[in-house]
């Protein structure tokens, strides 16, 4: 069964005001751990499926992290 799916919808439903890419960052996130990424940064990165290098994966993670507005 693919948790993604289900996952946006219930972000969707729990967090209705929350800027929409800002959402789908937690979302990719949370998926990532999902997966079995530990809870740092870089592995979070590393674990969001994404077509950009690593670094920019790593990059997403950290601002995502670094945002007051969660």
């Amino acid at each position: 069964m693919n948790v993604h799916p289900i996952l946006k919808k219930t972000m969707s439903l729990v967090t209705p005001d929350m800027h929409s890419r800002r959402r789908c960052a937690l979302t990719d996130a949370i998926d990532s751990l999902l997966n079995g990424a530990s809870a740092t940064v870089t592995a979070l990165g590393r674990g969001i499926a994404s077509p950009a290098k690593e670094k920019h994966r790593i990059k997403r993670a950290d601002r995502l992290l670094s945002n007051r507005h969660l």
